[in-house]
């Protein structure tokens, strides 16, 4: 889309939503994490867990979940379901309850 990448986007977000509306915000379905928003962030989730049709252009190239799904844009493929590496981060993420980080 010729979008470039932004770090302090979803903050300004937040801050420009929480300042209009002073209710708890909880993001959902998001790929990007962020760090002390300043605002009152109740909730915070990742993408689905597999991959599915995109919702905008109904094509399966754009992969979303951390699990993948054996499926091209034509409908041919096995479904099979292969862990992807984010599949193993959310894994020790969920059993470190939040307290782990990015491997080093």
């Amino acid at each position: 889309m010729g979008l470039g990448f932004c770090p302090n986007g979803l903050r300004w977000v937040l801050n420009e939503i929480y300042g209009r509306y002073h209710i708890p915000l909880f993001i959902a379905e998001n790929g990007l994490g962020a760090i002390d928003n300043g605002v009152d962030l109740f909730g915070y989730t990742w993408w689905g867990p597999i991959d599915l049709v995109s919702s905008s252009t109904g094509e399966m190239k754009k992969r979303y979940g951390f699990i993948y799904v054996d499926l091209d844009n034509t409908g041919n493929g096995t479904l099979e379901r292969k862990r992807k590496d984010s599949f193993y981060y959310y894994k020790k993420l969920i059993e470190s309850n939040g307290v782990c980080v990015f491997d080093e």
